[in-house]
């Protein structure tokens, strides 16, 4: 079986934003690089933590006081899109493909799932609010893509 027929998944259960945004890099760079496979990888944060997209302030984001004096981690994502917070009972799953590879091939494409609608390209809301947010980088020749519900 080629390396192009299959791809991994990995739950490492619940970690820190720290390790999380470690554990995104080190996945996307192997992806990158053709030395690691398709991956789909399921994510949770231990402690609560609050995450800033690629390209927004901490400072102006998350009232970083506020989380240090609760225990809450901050931490910044390689994707784009809006500030999260991410409780210890959330999920989130994440894809990360080559373009010539097992997701790329197949035209993997952000779906909403549990009946919400999709408000605008990264909120998924349903008629009690948002319910999930979709974000993710393209680099070349991989890409990664994370939702959270």
């Amino acid at each position: 079986m080629g390396k192009d027929n299959f791809f991994r998944v990995i739950d490492t259960g619940p970690l820190t934003a720290a390790q999380n945004m470690a554990m995104d890099q080190t996945i996307l760079e192997s992806c990158d690089s053709n030395i690691g496979p398709d991956t789909i990888r399921f994510l949770s944060f231990e402690p609560h933590c609050a995450l800033v997209g690629r390209f927004q302030s901490i400072e102006k984001e998350i009232r970083t006081d506020y989380c240090r004096g609760k225990g809450i981690d901050t931490n910044r994502r390689i994707t784009g899109g809006g500030a999260l917070y991410w409780g210890t009972k959330d999920i989130g799953w994440e894809i990360f493909s080559r373009f010539d590879g097992f997701f790329g091939k197949a035209g993997v494409q952000s779906r909403t799932f549990g009946g919400a609608r999709e408000q605008d390209r990264r909120d998924a809301r349903s008629r009690h609010g948002k319910t999930g947010g979709q974000g993710g980088i393209r680099r070349t020749p991989a890409v990664i893509t994370r939702e959270n519900a």
